[in-house]
């Protein structure tokens, strides 16, 4: 629109000095993010969002429990707007109005609905948005266009649901990959539970014994089998998982009798050289096998994100597990050590 010359020198040397200062801009792709209030904030929205600290994100987790807010805040205006480069111009992305009370309670409901355990099962750490983002695209150097990174920003500070085009690329990614990372995991989740009427924000942060979806529970049984695979002939260049990933999240009933079928060899072997972990892996096929009584012929784009946090939750919580056993018997032979030097010495 037609502005004289003074004022489109005052926007672009205010635009200018919002994108040289680190507290108030992200990078991010083709993008570049500013924020700004009508007075000083002791709230950085640019560091939670590109640099989250987990002592400071916890903080404002509980926030609402305490009854208090995470930081001081004044009743003030809050800003955001996306620049991006055509042709010479500059093109306004996105343009945030709020307040910065409300901007920050959409932050703390964004990092609540990102919690998810490490693919150890240890607690997990927010993320910032390049990680969440280029976790979506091949190379985040030359794949991650504009919407992607618009989508997520858009959700962390106006709230609403993030779109089912960020599923579809994670899904996709995941089948490309033939694996799943936190990111991608964490972007799934927060895409289903924004979109669920039913699920809370504190839902789905690790395994879920009690969940029955078909979906979730192949996603499930594909990690488990995965450790028979892994339980019987170790580290090994192609896993079941990096061979049928792609069929079994989305044609489950097309696979999985082949996977099981070749799984009894490695369960045999087990049972003959690793009777405990024989009897630990047999086990757990069989109580999520109890409860998916038939295999489903498709899944749909919502229930293959289900599937990856199905596989993802119980992968995490099966290296949880070995690592419990590994640091329980270096203690326990510590013990032995100690006991045997105490009896020498006597």
């Amino acid at each position: 629109s037609p502005m004289c010359h003074r004022c489109a020198e005052l926007h672009a040397k205010g635009a200018n000095g919002l994108i040289g200062s680190e507290q108030n801009r992200i990078y991010l792709g083709e993008i570049v993010y500013v924020f700004w209030t009508r007075s000083p904030q002791p709230f950085s929205f640019a560091t939670f969002l590109s640099d989250p600290q987990p002592e400071e994100v916890a903080q404002l987790l509980s926030a609402p429990r305490s009854g208090r807010l995470a930081t001081a805040v004044a009743a003030d205006e809050f800003y955001a707007a996306a620049f991006s480069a055509s042709g010479g111009r500059v093109v306004v992305r996105d343009w945030v109005t709020s307040t910065v009370q409300v901007a920050q309670a959409n932050i703390r409901r964004w990092f609540a609905l990102q919690r998810l355990v490490q693919n150890d099962g240890s607690a997990g750490t927010p993320l910032g948005l390049f990680p969440l983002a280029s976790s979506l695209v091949r190379d985040p150097r030359k794949d991650l266009g504009p919407e992607i990174p618009k989508a997520l920003l858009h959700a962390a500070l106006h709230g609403g649901p993030l779109p089912w085009s960020l599923l579809y690329s994670a899904v996709r990614r995941n089948r490309a990959e033939q694996a799943i990372t936190r990111p991608r995991a964490a972007v799934i989740k927060m895409v289903l539970l924004s979109q669920s009427l039913t699920l809370e924000e504190e839902s789905m942060v690790k395994l879920d014994p009690e969940n029955r979806d078909p979906a979730y529970l192949c996603g499930k049984l594909l990690a488990v089998l995965e450790a028979v695979q892994y339980a019987a002939l170790g580290k090994t260049g192609t896993t079941i998982t990096s061979r049928f990933y792609g069929t079994a999240s989305s044609a489950p009933a097309s696979v999985y009798g082949r996977l099981l079928r070749g799984a009894q060899p490695h369960l045999s072997k087990l049972r003959t050289q690793r009777p405990g972990a024989y009897a630990a892996l047999q086990l757990r096929l069989e109580e999520v096998q109890s409860h998916l009584p038939s295999f489903p012929l498709v899944l749909t784009l919502q229930q293959q994100g289900l599937f990856a946090l199905g596989y993802y939750h119980q992968r995490a919580s099966d290296r949880a597990a070995r690592l419990a056993h590994a640091a329980e018997r270096d203690n326990t032979n510590k013990a032995s050590d100690m006991t045997q030097e105490v009896t020498d010495h006597e």
